[in-house]
């Protein structure tokens, strides 16, 4: 299983040995991968972010921000004023409220990024006997899933959706959204079954592939 891990963690980094670091002596093969799929997260949050502000630009002009720094602020552990001060799945819940006036796009994708953020106990970096939480993890995963079913479903009292994602251009059919947000929720369910045992995990596997607006905590 080990060695398994080490060939997977080599495919995800790309890494040669003139890359090697000093503090990988304080790491196991499984916080290398935990390690190098949280920055692929990042990376995919970054992508989802430029995807969202290109369908709905008029939330960035909104803003008064630029692409740089929304991206900037997705790694940000705070609570932000102009999202009422919520975060994970409130601020996910926030994009999609009638009365909320502020940054639809910033509101969605900060949520997952705060989630996913709380899934790795806010950490980048893991050593030896340090490590997320499996439960946490995969409970992300799912919330993730809950957001996907959220914006592709939830639209306005006129009908019209609060954020515009997959849907027809002319007669092509862009899924490109929901094919992102799956992958980010397929690493989530990566990493929770490398953190071993989870006999919870068994009993909310029900939860895959049924939609549900029901998000599953996360954090103690």
């Amino acid at each position: 299983m080990r060695a398994a891990l080490f060939v997977f963690f080599i495919a995800l980094s790309g890494c040669s040995a003139t890359d090697f670091e000093p503090r990988r002596l304080a790491q196991s093969d499984t916080q290398l991968v935990i390690e190098r799929v949280r920055n692929q997260l990042d990376e995919d949050l970054d992508t989802l972010t430029t995807k969202l502000y290109a369908r709905n630009p008029i939330f960035l002009q909104r803003s008064g921000r630029t692409l740089q720094e929304r991206k900037a602020m997705l790694r940000e552990a705070r609570f932000y004023s102009e999202l009422e001060e919520k975060r994970g799945s409130d601020a996910v819940r926030l994009a999609f409220r009638d009365d909320f006036a502020g940054d639809r796009v910033f509101a969605f994708v900060y949520g997952l990024a705060s989630m996913i953020d709380e899934s790795y106990g806010r950490k980048r970096e893991f050593y030896l006997l340090d490590g997320p939480s499996g439960q946490f993890v995969f409970n992300s995963a799912r919330n993730i899933d809950t957001a996907t079913y959220l914006l592709r479903t939830q639209t306005d009292s006129q009908g019209n959706p609060y954020l515009l994602a997959d849907g027809y251009q002319g007669d092509i059919l862009n899924a490109s959204f929901s094919q992102l947000l799956g992958r980010l929720s397929a690493k989530q369910d990566v990493v929770a079954d490398m953190l071993g045992d989870g006999q919870q995990r068994q009993v909310n596997a029900v939860a895959r592939g049924v939609f549900t607006t029901v998000f599953l905590p996360i954090g103690l």
